[in-house]
């Protein structure tokens, strides 16, 4: 009696629906049982493969075993844009499915797979996923005052491992329609999570694992007592961050223990509708790329070798305007020129992102022509090398100072990268309106900041089709500066290295450039006790007219920390010479005997070349007293000159202590060069997130 009133509920249900993603309804029969619905099945066919499969576990395992999802990565958010499609129409009906689970989504490619040419049917809608049995399913007008059912212990694979915890936990004794929706939320949570770790077999097989236990009813509830979510599995990381962002969001808000934070399926209609990260993004056309120079240069001499009749009319010279690899040196003058144009003398209140755009093609177009003759247009620079470059050749309005966001050295497709990055964007210090940086995977540099209420990214390289460009460079902004929108911008940032072909285990850099922290700025009151515990690096006599030496006061100093150093070669990566008033970069390796403390200079193995390198020693902490003010500044007073790291312990006695008996900073400690504590007083902080780290990278929260 009971499998027939379901029977007979099921068809009714399908009867009332007509929607793409539900199978369609065509009839039933009493004697036996049966259901008339369209044929609904995957052909891999198209694709070579002698192999059908009819629901969404099918599809996905079959993938993962026979394809390992690098050609159907792309699948992934259109399924799920589909599922949560239909429930929407089912809530909207009121009516819970109170069943979801991949074994109970229809997939089908019948709308191509017979097709002689069907790429282009592929590209439009490459799956259609329609969500059936609604054995269990409840509406308003038949909702009951029990939804415990009975299960069987084996959940490998059965309904209870998408059951929401408040079914386990046996908390929803009366349920309302609006409960059973809620637990629909937390099915399709941990459906998006099976599909984006097709080879695990079940959502919580790792936490079982590390349980060391069976599957089984009680272990279930086990794990959902202690709120234990499932874990990712590794095998799919690069195309789970780059790709399936969707898939993330939805498991991550779906699967909230307490279902008044579950957000309604209404709320996610946004986000499964978000197909390409550039389609909810705002895009800026620049009018040339870094390329554009070599290119039109290119097309005149094929130009030329038609006209004469074929000849090879390569040219021997570079255009003085080639812009290739110059990405460095092209984010370093924009974000000059933007702190000059927006916080300058003759600043304006406001720019829009085509005239920022405007900017950035006149720096495109003129700008190599002043590093073309110190730099190799066929080397790539790293981003200190750059700027030291500039800076000594007064090409910059001003030094700046940048702190490292990117400290893990983790790939850039992991998920800690990934989460570092988007973390990195979305922290705003109190009173920080715009903020400009240098984001760095080799071998690309972009750049990134945040300005006028939005999070936006400036590539100078030709950008295509494929991710919102038009084979010029391109501005990409969002509509605010939310977590959602960072993530957006992450995900087009991410998808935009991967087709580049960027392996994924390459390391990212974001060298954030706070305004108001540069160099030059009175403000800052920067001394030469700076250059302290340096490697002073002079040229080789060749320095030509005083004029010419006075124009780059700082030409013969380049960083280098040498008081951990015993007896050892350093490799200094970027030596400075002056000739003809001209900075160059060049690498050697340098031979040195370092007695710590000693603050006289001592002169190393001069290289081939006859370099003449200045040792500049750390200063001797020893007879610094407490309390004594960093380079004179007294909002800096030092608390401890000692470099050891404090034991928790110690901290705590520190602590404890009476507040006007402690030499405590008044604010962020910035420019030090030497290992010393600080103490900070957060309480004159507007915001936790003005407390990040110096230039050195010394302070973290």
């Amino acid at each position: 009696m009971e499998t027939r009133s379901r029977f007979i509920k099921e068809a009714e249900m399908l009867h009332s629906i007509n929607h793409a993603n539900f199978p369609e309804f065509y009839g039933f029969s009493n004697d036996p049982y049966g259901l008339m619905m369209e044929y609904a099945t995957f052909d891999f066919k198209p694709f070579d493969v002698e192999k059908t499969v009819s629901n969404l576990e099918d599809f996905y395992t079959f993938i993962d075993r026979e394809f390992d999802f690098t050609s159907f990565s792309d699948v992934i958010p259109v399924c799920l844009r589909d599922v949560v499609n239909a429930l929407k129409v089912l809530h909207d009906m009121d009516i819970s499915h109170r069943d979801l689970k991949p074994s109970n989504v229809l997939v089908s490619n019948q709308h191509y797979c017979h097709m002689s040419s069907f790429s282009s049917e592929y590209e439009r809608n490459p799956i259609i996923c329609k969500v059936a049995d609604f054995g269990l399913s409840r509406s308003l007008e038949t909702q009951t005052r029990s939804i415990i059912q009975s299960r069987t212990n084996d959940i490998c694979r059965g309904t209870p491992v998408y059951m929401a915890p408040e079914i386990h936990n046996r908390k929803l004794q009366q349920a309302s329609i609006t409960d059973l929706k809620k637990t629909d939320v937390w099915s399709l949570g941990l459906l998006s999570f099976s599909v984006i770790n097709p080879n695990l077999s079940s959502p919580y097989r790792k936490v079982i694992e590390e349980l060391g236990v069976d599957f089984s009813l009680d272990t279930m509830k086990e794990i959902i007592t202690d709120e234990k979510l499932p874990v990712h599995d590794n095998k799919y990381e690069s195309i789970r961050v780059a790709e399936w962002g969707q898939a993330e969001e939805l498991f991550s808000r779906c699967c909230r223990f307490d279902p008044e934070l579950r957000p309604s399926i209404e709320e996610l209609i946004p986000i499964v509708n978000m197909n390409d990260p550039e389609a909810s993004l705002d895009i800026t056309q620049l009018s040339v790329s870094q390329s554009s120079a070599l290119e039109i240069a290119d097309e005149i001499i094929s130009q030329q070798a038609v006209i004469n009749a074929g000849q090879d009319l390569a040219h021997e010279n570079r255009p003085e305007n080639d812009g290739t690899n110059a990405c460095t040196f092209l984010a370093l003058a924009i974000c000059d020129s933007l702190f000059a144009t927006l916080r300058g003398e003759y600043s304006q209140s406001y720019q829009s992102w085509s005239e920022i755009a405007r900017l950035a093609d006149h720096i495109i177009k003129d700008f190599p022509t002043k590093i073309n003759q110190l730099r190799n247009a066929s080397e790539t620079y790293e981003l200190s090398e750059a700027k030291v470059m500039l800076e000594s050749n007064n090409l910059l309005s001003k030094k700046y100072q940048l702190t490292e966001e990117c400290v893990s050295g983790c790939g850039y497709l992991t998920e800690i990268g990934r989460n570092e990055l988007c973390s990195a964007l979305s922290c705003h210090p109190s009173g920080t309106d715009m903020k400009f940086g240098v984001y760095t995977s080799p071998p690309y540099t972009l750049l990134i900041g945040v300005y006028n209420n939005s999070i936006f990214l400036l590539d100078t390289h030709p950008i295509g089709q494929e991710l919102g460009g038009t084979g010029n460079g391109i501005v990409v902004s969002t509509k605010d500066k939310s977590i959602l929108s960072c993530k957006k911008i992450t995900q087009w940032l991410l998808k935009r290295l991967k087709v580049s072909g960027v392996d994924e285990r390459t390391p990212q850099s974001l060298s954030i450039n706070d305004i108001g922290r540069s160099f030059g700025n009175e403000d800052n009151e920067v001394t030469d006790e700076r250059t302290e515990s340096s490697c002073g690096i002079v040229g080789d006599g060749n320095i030509g007219t005083e004029e010419e030496e006075a124009t780059f006061p700082e030409n013969r100093r380049t960083p280098l920390d040498v008081s951990q150093c015993e007896e050892d070669d350093v490799q200094i990566t970027n030596v400075y010479s002056i000739s003809s008033g001209i900075t160059t970069s060049r690498s050697q390796s340098i031979r040195q005997s370092t007695t710590v403390g000693n603050e006289s200079s001592q002169q190393a193995n001069q290289s081939d070349d006859d370099l003449e390198v200045t040792m500049v020693r750390t200063v001797d902490s020893s007879n610094r007293n407490v309390g004594e003010f960093y380079n004179g500044k007294r909002t800096l007073p030092v608390f401890d000159w000692n470099p050891k790291a404090k034991t928790p312990i110690e901290i705590f006695h520190i602590l404890m202590k009476p507040t006007e008996d402690l030499a405590a900073c008044k604010i962020v400690p910035s420019l030090i060069s030497h290992n010393v504590c600080f103490l900070l007083d957060v309480r004159n902080l507007a915001s936790k997130n003005d407390w990040k780290s110096d230039d050195m990278g010394s302070w973290k929260t």
